[in-house]
């Protein structure tokens, strides 16, 4: 499209070297590329037109609820698809940063490049945190993807993983501002950031490369460089109140049978990984994540269908997770109930299914090595120290292999350990004595023992499901394929032959 007359001329009258730097500063404000004869400063070009930009929108002067026409192109262009004509596309909006956020954006702290994320949106991005954010820019032209503002950042995580192809470990890294995701909710305020790194830089020309600082130059990190240091590096600018959970291969909360501190897991049709930590249960590798911390699982109980965490198998091929929520009480409840956890309502209850049988086992030491901790607030003091850090537990808890179960099989016993006193002496003495009158007694009156026994013997106790492995839910006993086909077998043959002994009778009575 040609210049107006006017601006030609006045263009035209410039020598050559101002018509160059009149070419650069049109670029520099369109968003245009680095020109290659400054190319050095290609990292100052782009911060600077992203601050340019942000203060251009500052003197838009459009107002009221319409987008401009230049936002509804876009949206189209990216794949939504417009409804009814008013150009608003079927597609949910960016976390993009207002003009007003991104002035205090500008000083990055520490920058992760060209990594591909999962969340909160799909894409190759540059990660970087500020004091007040963290930004996810576009590394080609630097444009702002989306902004996660730190004050809503309520937990973080990097756990070891096998990734899709199951042949190389990573860090998953995952940051959510809520344990739960709402569809209905305000996307904003449950913002969340997920993607995987290589636990070793890899070979090729991108490679793995940081920025620490603003106006430092980026730094590629030679190949097989751990990448641990980095992501810690780069979370340590979290606030202060975000304490990063580390869950590496060889966990003592939780080892599966390659080792990882998790199992593949299926929520309906989509698959993740279903982390067992020292703090609770995270799902990850999936879209949205969510985490049961312990003190908001339902508490533990030995009713069937009850409790914060079960395992049920049909087959024992594979098997499911089952974990229930607590209902928070409300806050015109009385204190008694606000304070009672132990009695605290169920909430609704999540399936993670098609988990290997393998690793039924493993899970349900975990179940058992923490489930006195469901349910129970973290500000809780009992008559001793206040209740520790699960991450701090987790040392003291690696050597105990002792199960809740076990006191069923422990022999009663009231002696202090002390040694026996006189009157310890003479009642052993009394004793003694009693035992030999009461053999004399039971040599002369066997009938009458022996029918105590029989009446006693008629009134069973009713088996209790927490005492018993059969009765306990989803516990089936374990039969072969071949013992099944033999039951099924015999069953059919007692059929038949009660069918012939039947018509036997009946031929006989015609006679």
């Amino acid at each position: 499209m040609s210049l107006p007359s006017v601006l030609s001329d006045l263009l035209m009258s410039f020598d050559i070297f101002t018509r160059d730097k009149l070419d650069t500063l049109v670029r520099f404000c369109a968003g245009g590329a680095c020109p290659t004869r400054i190319a050095g400063h290609a990292n100052a070009w782009a911060s600077g037109q992203s601050r340019l930009q942000q203060r251009l929108a500052q003197l838009d002067p459009s107002t009221g609820d319409k987008r401009p026409r230049a936002d509804d192109d876009e949206n189209g262009a990216a794949g939504g698809s417009l409804t009814n004509g008013n150009g608003v596309a079927n597609k949910k909006p960016k976390l993009a940063a207002t003009a007003e956020d991104g002035v205090h954006d500008t000083e990055s702290l520490f920058t992760l490049h060209s990594l591909s994320i999962t969340a909160p949106i799909r894409k190759k991005v540059d990660i970087s945190i500020t004091s007040e954010a963290i930004r996810l820019t576009n590394p080609t032209n630097g444009n702002l993807e989306a902004r996660i503002p730190l004050s809503i950042v309520k937990r973080a995580f990097i756990a070891s993983n096998l990734g899709k192809n199951k042949n190389k470990e990573q860090w998953a890294v995952t940051l959510i501002s809520a344990d739960t995701y709402d569809k209905k909710g305000d996307a904003a305020s449950q913002a969340q950031l997920a993607f995987n790194v290589d636990k070793s830089v890899p070979g090729g020309k991108d490679g793995f490369k940081t920025t620490a600082g603003a106006d430092t130059q980026q730094e590629l990190h030679a190949k097989g460089d751990e990448t641990l240091p980095l992501l810690q590096a780069f979370l340590s600018h979290l606030p202060p109140h975000i304490k990063v959970c580390v869950a590496d291969r060889g966990s003592q909360a939780f080892r599966s049978s390659s080792g990882q501190p998790y199992v593949g897991a299926y929520l309906g049709a989509k698959e993740g990984a279903l982390c067992f930590l020292p703090q609770g249960i995270l799902w990850a590798n999936a879209r949205p994540c969510e985490f049961y911390a312990l003190e908001d699982l339902a508490p533990d109980s030995d009713t069937p269908g009850m409790g914060g965490v079960k395992t049920l198998s049909a087959t024992g091929r594979t098997f499911s997770v089952f974990v229930r929520r607590k209902v928070i009480p409300s806050p015109d409840a009385g204190d008694e109930e606000a304070s009672d956890y132990d009695e605290a309502e169920e909430g609704e209850e999540t399936e993670f299914a098609m988990i290997d049988g393998r690793e039924s086992e493993n899970v349900n030491a975990w179940i058992r090595k923490y489930r006195s901790q469901f349910g129970r607030p973290r500000d809780v003091k009992g008559k001793g120290k206040a209740r520790a850090d699960p991450q701090d537990e987790e040392v003291m808890q690696r050597n105990d292999d002792s199960d809740a179960s076990d006191e069923d099989y422990a022999a009663p016993s009231e002696s202090d350990g002390g040694e026996p006193s006189s009157d310890d002496e003479s009642s052993n003495d009394d004793d003694s004595t009693q035992t030999v009158e009461e053999e004399e007694v039971e040599g002369t009156d066997e009938e009458g023992v022996n029918t105590d026994d029989e009446d006693n013997g008629d009134e069973e106790e009713e088996l209790d499901p927490a005492r018993h492995p059969l009765l306990r839910p989803g516990a089936m006993p374990k039969m072969s394929k071949a013992a099944i086909e033999a039951a099924i077998t015999m069953v059919i043959q007692d059929a038949l032959d009660e069918e012939d002994d039947g018509g036997d009778e009946e031929v006989d009575e015609l006679e």
